[in-house]
């Protein structure tokens, strides 16, 4: 809050001054309502009062000079007034600073899925969260077991349900749901339960889930944690079955629009909201890699999750909401600017039929075809991903099945995985990078915990044995669809050669034909490697650059230290150059040159680099639409002279200014 601070001037008797230091606290700044106000209020006093931001100074009873001050929430500006009332009017507008101007407009933060905007009043989503807890004689054991075996029936019925409209991907989550509730948890161990601690049939199935949630939640794994929320979801809608009181949903109307507002939201709640025409979702639980979170984005449903529990908890029943679920925002009781301003924005949900079927193909505004590929960790993500349109897998990353266990997964649980990956992908193609353990990827004080010690193909060579076992896997696989290979951190032409000699050998012991071998390629995240590109050429069939160790290799800065992680700039000229001699070489060479870390996912980073020569992109799923429409809108005949003055060098701040007039050019 603001506390003016006033003195009187010594200057000329009869003459007063006042000052005080303010902040901006409201979300939008100094626009033009609070503008407005300030004004009217400064003209009620006999002085004259100016505000200064920044170098730049004010009236303030003119709107224009006052929006001119570009004051935004959290600017630091400084009021003088002069006059018989200077100290009353500092007080006055100080007080209207420290009161945010009265707007009760909030911006609440969460995790968007990244599916556009819904606009709404809030539908509240009551849930069972108590459960109940008591004893029972012996002869009501039948009677708990069979409440319990009604309950299960009848989410098993509303799961088929859901599964009626013919979407696949409703399809394959309901399938996971059904799955759940025929497990031992849910279907046997609760009825023994019930009989052997003679309890409810509500606690004993609590009694009996909480054991595998707790499984979860001691992975270290966040993507493997937030798998608990399924169970515990699960329980909560069996729960309310047993206690004959469904969770409350007003209907929606025809024409009205609601967002729904819970504390916590499982896969059947989403599948559920989507049926019933909800505009969008919002929770303070879950994360981007939950299943609900998943769910959303594959119906491309927007969502916000991980949202402040006791803000949300302070919401009432229609309250208006706007969610942006690409910025991760939610607009509580919106004024009519900001309603304004979204008035342009429609939520992207794309119709039912839409999904699954082949993405149209990505083309420059002046026909350049470019290839847009998912970066993909777990087999969750697939459908979602080619929901959203990649045309393919272009990383997968294979070492969340090595990962906070204690032994190391042998040939024949990873060929399953692998396996249905590549069946899961219909014949589009998948590429598999081998494990990268270490470092940001559970490094443990060990040399695998540097960002330079032994990650990607070092360890991976050192332990040949193992690294074969993962490469018969792939190989196997390899008979489902199309299939490639790509190794990380190679910087040495031996390292190459080595990998693919057992590589070789694997396929010798796997009896695959050495001349049907999947394509092999090579990551370029560390500058030497792009420098020795045409020795790699000799054994690489592709080459992938992974841009977020490639940023902190060349600026020797560890992207996972906050202290020094705003150093790691993208527009830097040394990066600049890096990537623009691998796309140059990789066309030299005549080797396909994908791009597949964060940069990739940034649409005029995207658009700059193809306007280069690059023509395969990966990423997250939920960047594949925005970068699409980006290329979509930009030229490449007549930008390339000016991409590659930007590749030539100056400094940052240069390279940023040239960008600024080659995203404008189109």
């Amino acid at each position: 809050m603001s506390r003016p601070t006033s003195k009187r001037a010594k200057p000329s008797p009869g003459k007063r001054i006042a000052h005080a230091a303010v902040e901006v606290i409201n979300d939008w700044g100094l626009h033009a309502r609070p503008s407005a106000a300030l004004g009217r209020l400064a003209k009620g006093f006999d002085a004259k009062i100016t505000i200064r931001h920044d170098g730049r100074k004010a009236s303030a009873s003119s709107i224009a000079q006052l929006l001119i001050l570009e004051a935004v929430k959290g600017s630091h500006l400084e009021l003088e007034a002069e006059g018989p009332d200077a100290e009353e009017a500092i007080a006055a507008l100080a007080g209207m600073f420290a009161d945010g101007f009265g707007e009760d407009h909030r911006v609440l933060p969460g995790e968007g899925s990244r599916c556009g905007v819904a606009v709404g009043g809030v539908h509240i989503l009551h849930q069972a969260n108590d459960i109940p807890h008591y004893s029972i004689p012996k002869t009501a054991v039948a009677q708990e077991q069979k409440r319990l075996a009604q309950a299960i029936k009848d989410e098993r019925r509303h799961v088929r349900e859901l599964d009626k409209g013919g979407d696949r991907l409703i399809a394959e989550f309901s399938s996971m749901m059904l799955g759940m509730l025929d497990e031992e948890h849910v279907a046997a161990q609760p009825a023994q339960q019930i009989r052997a601690g003679l309890v409810n049939a509500e606690w004993a199935l609590k009694v009996c889930l909480d054991e595998v949630i707790e499984q979860f939640n001691a992975s270290g794994n966040e993507v493997i944690q937030a798998h608990a929320n399924d169970y515990s979801q699960m329980l909560l809608r069996l729960v309310g079955r047993m206690a004959a009181t469904r969770r409350k949903r007003a209907k929606v109307r025809e024409g009205t629009k609601r967002v729904v507002v819970s504390a916590s939201v499982g896969a059947a709640d989403v599948i559920d909201c989507y049926r019933a025409g909800y505009a969008g979702l919002v929770t303070s639980s879950g994360s981007y890699s939950s299943h609900a979170a998943i769910l959303a984005r594959g119906l491309g449903m927007p969502a916000l999750f991980a949202v402040d529990a006791k803000a949300l908890r302070g919401l009432a029943e229609d309250t208006q909401l706007i969610l942006d679920s690409d910025a991760g925002e939610l607009h509580v009781k919106p004024d009519k600017e900001v309603v304004k301003r979204f008035a342009k924005k429609t939520a992207r949900r794309r119709p039912p039929a839409a999904r699954g079927k082949a993405p149209a193909a990505t083309k420059t505004r002046d026909g350049v075809r470019v290839h847009l590929h998912a970066n993909i960790e777990f087999l969750d993500e697939l459908a979602p991903a080619y929901a959203a349109g990649a045309e393919g897998i272009g990383l997968y990353r294979t070492e969340f099945l090595f990962l906070n266990r204690d032994d190391e997964p042998g040939e024949e649980e990873q060929y399953v995985a692998y396996a249905a990956a590549v069946k899961g992908s219909g014949g589009r193609p998948v590429t598999f990078r081998t494990a990268d353990i270490g470092h940001d990827k559970g490094g443990d004080g060990s040399s695998h915990s540097s960002a330079m010690g032994l990650r990607g193909i070092r360890d991976s060579l050192r332990r040949p044995a193992a690294f074969k076992e993962q490469l018969r896997a792939l190989l196997r696989a390899s008979a489902h669809g199309p299939m490639r290979i790509m190794l990380p951190m190679v910087v040495h032409a031996a390292e190459l050669d080595e990998a693919v000699r057992l590589l070789r050998e694997a396929a010798s012991e796997t009896g695959q034909p050495p001349d049907r071998l999947p394509p092999v390629g090579v990551m370029i995240e560390i500058p030497g490697a792009v420098y020795a590109m045409p020795q790699l050429a000799r054994r690489a069939d592709f080459f992938a650059i992974g841009t977020n160790d490639l940023i902190q290799y060349a600026l020797a800065v560890d992207r996972n230290l906050a202290e020094v992680a705003e150093l790691a700039d993208s527009c830097h000229p040394g990066v600049i150059s890096l990537l623009a001699r691998t796309v140059r070489q990789g066309k030299e060479l005549g080797r396909e040159v994908t791009m597949c870390g964060e940069l990739a996912a940034d649409p005029l980073m995207a658009c700059l680099y193809c306007t280069l020569g690059l023509r395969g992109l990966s990423m997250g799923a939920g960047k594949i639409e925005a970068v699409r429409a980006a290329l979509g809108r930009h030229s490449i005949r007549g930008r390339r002279r000016l991409a590659e003055r930007l590749a030539a060098g100056g400094s940052a701040a240069e390279i940023r200014e040239l960008l600024q007039g080659f995203a404008e050019g189109g």
